[in-house]
């Protein structure tokens, strides 16, 4: 109740348009990252296989090992149990189960994400979310944040400033997430002097990268405790008014599906 008081006295935050990006997939990401392995000038090293939407293909190989292992097409990540040695048959990758998500939810990971383009207030964005199994979305890693990014271009290849589950109204500067889970990853939009960017109204501070629950994030002279993303140019997060009204994503748990 106390969280609900603090939310309802936020004041309204204007807002500005986000410069227009397309993002390509993880996968492609990954290869860029890794351009030396991937053009051959490092003999041996393991370069990611991508689909022409720039997501992993399902099963990997490392060609100079000769193991090939299934991942999740979307963040790349390993199914345990599916790595083979050269010389034995590979496990059959499109047989496996892969985490499900309802019809308009799309999965990284085990949670299913999708993006509501009605503008709400970040409580009713919450409680919208809750209504449906789940909360404002949750980040853990830079990753999944490109992939929330992703959700919330639309045709347009806009990205608009969006509600995520942050907040900071219980003790102003510690941020958490509504749905419980560690605040282990940030990105702030870097202004060291805590200086709202451009014309936003918002008012703000940047902040580092960083670990653990109860992060601290300084917001000088602000009264803006929820956490927005699409930020100026650099699409970083930001704090904003609980008032203001954002469209938003909302996350809850997958579930595995088997053929």
């Amino acid at each position: 109740m106390r969280t609900l008081v603090l939310l309802s006295l936020c004041s309204v935050a204007s807002l500005r348009p986000v410069a227009s990006r397309i993002l390509p997939g993880l996968c492609e990401i990954k290869q860029l990252q890794d351009q030396m392995a991937c053009n051959g000038s490092l003999l041996g090293s393991y370069c990611p296989q991508c689909d022409a939407q720039g997501n992993f293909l399902p099963q990997q190989c490392w060609a100079s090992t000769g193991y090939c292992w299934c991942v999740d097409v979307l963040s790349g990540d390993e199914v345990p149990g599916t790595s083979t040695p050269p010389g034995t048959p590979r496990v059959d990758c499109d047989e496996l189960g892969h985490w499900s998500c309802p019809d308009g939810w799309s999965n990284f990971g085990e949670t299913c994400f999708t993006f509501i383009s009605t503008p709400k207030k970040w409580i009713e964005a919450e409680v919208y979310c809750q209504f449906d199994g789940g909360n404002l979305a949750s980040v853990h890693s830079q990753e999944e944040n490109h992939f929330i990014m992703s959700l919330t271009r639309g045709s347009t290849n806009n990205f608009p400033q969006t509600w995520l589950g942050g907040f900071d109204a219980i003790h102003p500067g510690y941020w958490m997430w509504s749905d419980g889970s560690d605040f282990n990853y940030e990105n702030w939009y870097n202004n060291p002097h805590g200086e709202e960017g451009g014309d936003d109204g918002d008012g703000g501070d940047g902040g580092d990268d960083g670990d653990g629950g109860d992060d601290h994030h300084d917001k000088p002279q602000s009264n803006d405790h929820c956490l927005k993303i699409n930020y100026e140019y650099d699409l970083t997060w930001f704090h904003a008014s609980c008032t203001t009204y954002l469209p938003f994503v909302c996350a809850k748990k997958a579930h595995r599906a088997h053929h």
